[in-house]
């Protein structure tokens, strides 16, 4: 046998070596709620900045689009909102809220 072969044998390794690392609970759930967020609010308002997001933004605009004017229409009692609007409008704020929400809901499936 060579060197390489030697260097790169995962058999020789004893099983001692293995450290099996067990998250608490608690960072596996902060971790769940976090990961969910991140990828709703970057999915939600990357604005097509990353590269190859057409379909996440056309996915995300689908869902926001039905979402946004239910719940103000609905659940704060005001006209339908743009889903879009320049800056910090209410629909970016519903937007917020229910990336939360749906993060919630991840976590605790």
């Amino acid at each position: 046998m060579t060197e390489l072969q030697d260097s790169d044998s995962v058999s020789d390794c004893p099983e001692s070596d293995v450290v099996t690392v067990v998250w608490p609970p608690v960072n596996r759930i902060l971790f769940r709620f976090v990961f969910v967020y991140v990828v709703l609010f970057l999915g939600s308002f990357s604005g097509g900045y990353a590269p190859l997001s057409l379909p996440i933004i056309y996915l995300f605009g689908a869902l926001w689009s039905g979402i946004i004017p239910w719940v103000a229409n609905s659940i704060l009692q005001v006209p339908p909102l743009p889903v879009h609007s320049d800056g910090d409008g209410l629909g970016h704020w519903i937007m917020m809220v229910g990336c939360g929400v749906l993060a919630v809901v991840a976590t605790l499936i």
